[in-house]
């Protein structure tokens, strides 16, 4: 069996990425009639994955709850599912999410500025970059998204956010915690840096989104900026991204 792990491999932690990946995969056979072979990482830089055994389907489900498997063939959509995807870029329109559509041509989803508005800003006339800013939806950040208008034809896939995943970001509106986002680290790189840099009172929380993407929350009364200039002295080459509630910008916590 042949799949598509929903996890981006490029750049000069590839190797890194995928030795991870393959401790996870290995974690997850433990016990089951199956082997596995880590093939490479496909044009889109998915992780492309080999799996063959009797408990091959096990696995596959597995792999599908923890790191997501692109559908490949856009015909393998269906409106109203959900699915994980990778945010591209913004346009005027909205943003771009790869969903891991790949055949017969790699089509990238839209998540358009009217459901952004909707859904984060309570229908507030903003603009893309300031919603993406807000929330911290840059370049590769993972989302979880629902399909409301396919059309193969033309290609056009339009999404919006689940409903956990408009509520995890509702969560961080309704909590007085900053929140750091962290792109391009891997989890040890993120733990040393925490350690060394002595953040542990600062850092309460680490989230991991995937293998490349974190969400660290702050301490009640932790300005996410201050950390970010710390962590930046030793995560070179991570973008850092800071979060802030709008109960702390109006000054309800402190």
């Amino acid at each position: 069996m042949e799949l598509l792990v929903l996890e981006k491999a490029r750049g000069n932690k590839t190797a890194e990425i995928l030795s991870l990946l393959e401790s996870s995969l290995r974690r997850m056979a433990s016990g089951l009639s199956v082997n596995y072979r880590i093939m490479g990482v496909s044009k889109q830089n998915w992780v492309e994955l080999h799996i063959y055994g009797d408990d091959q389907e096990v696995l596959c489900e597995l792999i599908e709850r923890k790191f997501g498997l692109a559908p490949g063939n856009i015909s393998n959509l269906e409106v109203g599912a959900v699915y994980r995807g990778f945010v591209i870029e913004q346009t005027a329109e909205g943003l771009c999410l790869d969903l891991g559509v790949t055949s017969p041509l790699t089509t990238l989803a839209l998540y358009p500025l009217r459901a952004m508005r909707a859904q984060l800003f309570n229908g507030e006339e903003l603009p893309v970059k300031q919603v993406a800013r807000e929330y911290c939806l840059h370049q590769d950040f993972p989302l979880q998204v629902r399909i409301v208008e396919l059309n193969m034809a033309d290609g056009k896939i339009e999404v919006e956010l689940s409903e956990k995943q408009e509520l995890y970001f509702k969560e961080w509106q309704q909590y007085p915690f900053d929140r750091i986002i962290s792109i391009g680290a891997l989890p040890h790189e993120i733990e040393t840096a925490i350690q060394r840099l002595g953040l542990e009172r600062d850092v309460v929380q680490r989230e991991q989104r995937s293998l490349m993407v974190h969400v660290l929350t702050c301490k009640i009364g932790t300005d996410s900026p201050g950390v970010i200039a710390k962590l930046g002295l030793r995560l070179s080459g991570v973008k850092l991204f800071a979060f802030t509630p709008e109960i702390r910008r109006r000054g309800e916590y402190q």
